[in-house]
């Protein structure tokens, strides 16, 4: 028996051991549907049936049955939908009955299960994801349906074939480096072309040619090595580039025949139309209907002409960059090239063809929100520029606002980037600020607003998270930037930041101000020495004065803990007396509190075994966790500190990432 073959009768055996827990999970699939059909299914069970299927595709799939996963697979995306779609039912009913058939068919032989016709998926699927890799073209395709761009993902064209037709999808996003080979891939790549916007993946170390490419219909060439989230960013950016649906066009003509014809064929491609026949003020039109696009006739009755109103569009410093097609049955080169003078984008011809005319209009709105796109985002990091940030920060300080969720702004300052600029030059400079744009970019993916504000300045917002959370995910931040390492070889100065973190309270009044706030906390931050986060606004109606109170008489090491716990966005109280400390801490009269103490034995004055056991009887450990941080390392001297109420114990020498790690537990405690 071959090693192959060994291997096959292996895995046969272990499904024919495994297939009762298998068919567990497809019965409560089944059990689930029904209730969801007679409209019993509760939260928590239709949870469990999406994380059935989640298994039950995993497992199918191994084994070779990769119609079942498939249907499983399919099942879990629509059993995670909030509330469950009732038009979806009978298609998941259909489902479940074609998992189970495909895994009746017997267990594995020596070839996979054969696939089932193509199921019909869901009617609003609007990207394909083909190739990749193994595993990749279904995390992208997760990636793009949590961002709400429902997809659908096939591991090569042949899979992607029958999908296609099925699918219809307005975008397509295909590795050439597919099982089937490049001429399949571009083969398939020419057909998609036909009704879809289409963004090759291409390995650059492939002798591709990209002209043949663009002769395909290929949109868009994104790199083999952006990763899942910055893939789906450019196919985001693409789709809204080329999308027409929802744009407004206002055509100019005073003919209302051809008027009405424009309209047909504009309509039917889902724009919005708005027509004039060129009487009525043009810009007051413009003012009144905001179009995207202005469609004119050269000649009109009104006393002036198409390309007047071209020059005066142009002229306009509001408008200028209005998209403007010229519509005429003038084709002199004279009047073509006097229309162009004018200013206009583009001219055609009447008679107009349909097809031709959406074409142009098309081609011209997307430059327009290509342009759009270059000046509202940073050409060195590829994020948002202040402007488009600012109204991403507004639109989520509203909506989080709406949902009475937090919000925050964090403002951050590179430390070591002017200094970089002047060793090694701007490149170096550069360099780090694209590593950094590269950490945020990671870090926040698709649920933040992260954009560069200015010079080596950034901002991120995000909602939802509660202020011990929000600092947490600051804090390994900088901390991924400090790790990163150097941008230039042998270089010795740190890669830090510095950080002002601002929460939004009763008294904010609105998201600028909170960027005012957090942008003051960031100098601040920078002004302590940087590598750190200064917080505002964070816990403002809590008891508590700092976050961590440090009984400690070691100055040395009082100095290494501020620093690592203030860097992370903790506040910070010291006390190194041990009798001061009895006082204010562990009194009922008590004036400092804290949500964790680290807490010496050998404190002067009263010793820290004497200041926990006075925090227990006054109750302040019902409210404070207080971790032992003592060279007393002895398991008696332990169990004595344990069972008068610390929840921790820290033996000197200690690391600093390991200490912060407790601080954080007993923060969470």
């Amino acid at each position: 028996m071959s090693e192959d073959d060994e291997l096959l009768a292996a895995m046969a055996a272990i499904w024919v051991e495994r297939r009762p827990e298998v068919m567990g999970r497809v019965e409560l699939l089944e059990t689930a549907i029904t209730d969801a059909l007679e409209g019993r299914l509760d939260p928590d069970r239709q949870a469990a049936a999406a994380r059935a299927a989640h298994a039950v595709s995993g497992t199918a799939g191994t084994f070779g049955y990769l119609g079942a996963s498939a249907h499983a697979r399919d099942l879990e995306r629509a059993l995670k939908a909030e509330p469950l779609p009732l038009r979806e039912l009978p298609r998941l009913a259909g489902l479940v009955v074609g998992l189970r058939e495909e895994l009746d068919r017997g267990p594995v032989g020596g070839a996979p299960a054969p696939a089932p016709p193509p199921v019909a998926p869901p009617e609003d699927v609007a990207l394909l994801v083909v190739g990749g890799g193994p595993g990749r073209a279904a995390r992208l395709a997760d990636e793009a349906t949590t961002r709400g761009l429902p997809a659908q993902a096939a591991e090569g064209v042949d899979d992607a074939r029958p999908l296609l037709g099925a699918l219809a999808p307005e975008l397509v996003l295909l590795d050439l480096g597919v099982p089937e080979g490049l001429d399949a891939a571009l083969a398939f790549l020419a057909e998609a072309a036909s009704g879809a916007t289409v963004l090759a993946v291409l390995d650059p170390a492939d002798e591709v040619d990209r002209l043949e490419l663009a002769q395909a219909g290929v949109h868009a060439i994104l790199p083999l090595a952006l990763e899942i989230a910055p893939t789906i960013d450019e196919v985001l950016a693409v789709r809204e580039r080329v999308r027409a649906a929802g744009t407004r066009v206002l055509a100019v003509d005073d003919d209302a025949a051809l008027r009405d014809a424009v309209r047909v064929v504009l309509e039917d491609a889902d724009l919005d139309v708005v027509t004039s026949d060129g009487s009525e003020d043009l810009f007051a039109l413009l003012d009144q209907h905001e179009p995207d696009l202005l469609l004119l006739d050269v000649d009109l009755p009104w006393g002036h002409s198409g390309i007047d109103l071209c020059r005066a569009v142009r002229a306009d410093g509001a408008r200028g960059t209005l998209p403007i097609v010229v519509l005429s049955a003038r084709t002199d080169p004279e009047t073509v090239l006097e229309v162009f003078r004018a200013g206009a984008d583009d001219y055609v011809a009447k008679p107009f063809v349909g097809p031709e005319l959406l074409v142009r209009i098309a081609n011209r709105l997307e430059r327009a929100r290509l342009l759009r796109e270059l000046t509202e985002r940073d050409a060195l990091t590829g994020l948002p520029g202040p402007e488009s940030g600012r109204e991403l920060l507004r639109t989520l300080w509203d909506r989080t606002a709406a949902a009475g969720e937090p919000f925050c702004v964090a403002y951050l300052d590179s430390d070591d980037v002017e200094e970089l600029n002047h060793r090694h030059g701007v490149a170096a400079g550069d360099a780090a600020l694209r590593a950094t744009a590269d950490v945020l970019r990671r870090a926040f993916r698709g649920e933040a607003v992260v954009a560069r504000w200015r010079g080596d300045e950034f901002v991120v917002a995000f909602g939802g998270l509660a202020p011990q959370d929000a600092r947490e995910r600051l804090g390994r931040v900088l901390d991924a930037v400090r790790e990163g390492g150097p941008v230039v070889p042998d270089e010795p100065l740190p890669r830090t930041m510095s950080a002002g973190l601002a929460f939004r309270t009763a008294e904010t009044d609105d998201a600028d101000a909170l960027l005012r706030t957090a942008e003051r906390a960031a100098r601040e931050a920078a002004q302590a020495g940087g590598g750190r986060i200064v917080v505002v606004g964070a816990d403002a109606t809590a008891v508590a004065v700092a976050d961590v109170v440090l009984l400690e008489d070691d100055l040395t090491l009082v100095a290494l803990l501020r620093h690592a716990l203030e860097g992370r966005g903790y506040t910070v109280r010291h006390l190194a007396d041990g009798a001061e400390a009895a006082d204010l801490v562990a009194s009922e009269e008590r004036r400092v509190a804290g949500r964790v103490v680290l807490l010496d034995w050998d404190l002067p004055g009263i010793d820290g075994m004497r200041i926990l056991r006075e925090m227990r009887r006054h109750g302040v450990l019902e409210h404070t966790r207080v971790i032992m941080l003592t060279a007393r390392a002895s398991e008696p001297e332990i169990l004595q500190a344990l069972d008068a109420g610390a929840v921790d114990h820290v033996a000197k020498p200690f690391s600093v990432p390991v200490l912060l790690q407790r601080v954080r537990r007993a923060m969470g405690a």
